[in-house]
């Protein structure tokens, strides 16, 4: 499944190893993960989400606002007999772990180097390893299906991996996603923009919303609070502030679209 980063060579394992036949060789983290992200595809020396923002993700997501949206994830994933699917970007492995539990072959990577630790260490059944989703190491034709939950778009290299029948399940934030936590930072607020249904090589095939209010304790929002952008643009009284707050109803809305690939 694996292919070198470096020359494109399969990647065969042996023992704490994973081994070209050029010699490129990777050692498997303790944790179980490899990381297969040359130094050369960073454009920072720790790229990715940082060690607190994956921990208050982890931290929030356990605590199960977002149920609903695992457990459509995981419905659209039996519904199309999915055997192998590759997760991609897959931050602190909260999706990727419940996957596990249903679908045979479970691959998953992120830039992060800190969250691909995290998830590897909790989640035994997937194959975790660190990489760029422009330049996924993972042969041609091999998966089933891939996911984007809230991560960056690569359909050309989403459209190599893919089988002939591949397909992808993206979610993305809907204009309200989290509106009322918004509205408590700033004066003035914008819903968000949507991205456009439109892939090279791919066909729409299904979009839904799902909606719903969660009501998160004060530790909960303020780890919802720091795994988004707003934490990093807004100053830190205003951070604190939200700590004081009593607990009010946020607005999730995602975006679940489903592309077919194109044959060519």
């Amino acid at each position: 499944m694996f292919i070198c980063p470096v020359c494109g060579l399969k990647l065969n394992k042996s023992g704490n190893k994973y081994i070209c036949d050029k010699n490129h060789s990777y050692d498997l983290a303790r944790q179980g993960y490899v990381n297969l992200l040359p130094v050369s595809g960073k454009k920072s020396k720790f790229p990715g989400d940082n060690e607190v923002m994956s921990v208050a993700r982890r931290e929030f997501l356990n605590g199960g606002y977002y149920s609903p949206l695992k457990d459509k994830i995981l419905q659209i994933l039996s519904q199309n007999e999915i055997k192998t699917v590759v997760d991609s970007g897959c931050s602190e492995g909260y999706y990727t772990k419940a996957m596990a539990q249903t679908v045979e072959n479970v691959y998953a990577f992120d830039i992060s180097k800190t969250a691909v630790k995290i998830a590897s260490a909790e989640d035994k059944k997937s194959n975790y390893f660190v990489a760029s989703a422009f330049r996924i190491p993972i042969k041609d034709g091999s998966a089933d299906c891939v996911t984007k939950i809230f991560a960056p778009d690569s359909p050309n290299e989403f459209a190599r991996i893919l089988n002939k029948n591949g397909k992808i399940i993206e979610v993305i934030p809907a204009e309200k996603h989290l509106l009322e936590l918004k509205q408590k930072l700033y004066e003035t607020v914008y819903l968000n923009k949507i991205e456009r249904a439109v892939k090279e090589g791919f066909e729409l095939e299904k979009e839904q919303i799902l909606e719903y209010k969660f009501i998160p304790d004060p530790i909960s929002r303020q780890n919802l609070f720091k795994m988004t952008p707003y934490y990093y643009k807004t100053n830190p009284e205003k951070r604190n502030s939200l700590l004081k707050e009593e607990k009010f109803p946020i607005t999730a809305e995602f975006i679940i679209r489903e592309y077919k690939k194109i044959e060519k």
